[in-house]
């Protein structure tokens, strides 16, 4: 099975921001609302909890280990950088296919397809929760859909990089 060790620092850290920017997008940058910014923090940290419990690849594992180690820091974390202009917020969004397909092209000359499978569906409830996380109830929540419009074509983009 694939670990950390089978990759060079350059690649884990690509593979590492992969798994981290969609979640960290859709916090920020897509339908921003500082009220629900807990909330989807929250999210992230109980989606990352349940990925760790249900993964069986020890690959995954490094990458969850990871992943949550940078969120307890701030590390690349959306409560250290909540005050993105639009600007900055659409040039993440736009150099976001490039940095999925990439961090898959080096997951696919390491990592078996079950591993990838993995990564990707952890990238993908990541970002759902979040998305989701404020429109549920609570005093600051929205009305109407799961989802904006906005984080629905977010998560379009993010689902089409990674070949769903």
């Amino acid at each position: 099975m694939t670990t950390r060790d089978d990759f060079t620092p350059d690649e884990w850290a690509a593979v590492i921001q992969a798994a981290l920017a969609p979640a960290f997008m859709m916090a920020v940058t897509v339908d921003f609302n500082l009220f629900a910014l807990p909330k989807k923090l929250e999210a992230f940290k109980e989606v990352v909890e349940l990925s760790r419990r249900r993964s069986s690849s020890f690959l995954m594992h490094d990458i969850i280990k990871q992943v949550d180690m940078q969120r307890q820091s701030g590390e690349n974390h959306p409560d250290s950088n909540w005050q993105l202009d639009q600007t900055q917020g659409e040039s993440m969004r736009s150099g976001l296919p490039g940095m999925l397909r990439k961090a898959l092209e080096i997951l696919s000359l390491k990592a078996s397809q079950q591993e990838i499978g993995e990564y990707r569906a952890f990238i993908l409830d990541t970002t759902e929760a979040v998305s989701r996380a404020s429109h549920s109830k609570g005093l600051f929540a929205t009305q109407g859909n799961l989802v904006s419009e906005n984080e629905d074509e977010f998560m379009n983009i993010v689902r089409t990089s990674l070949g769903r």
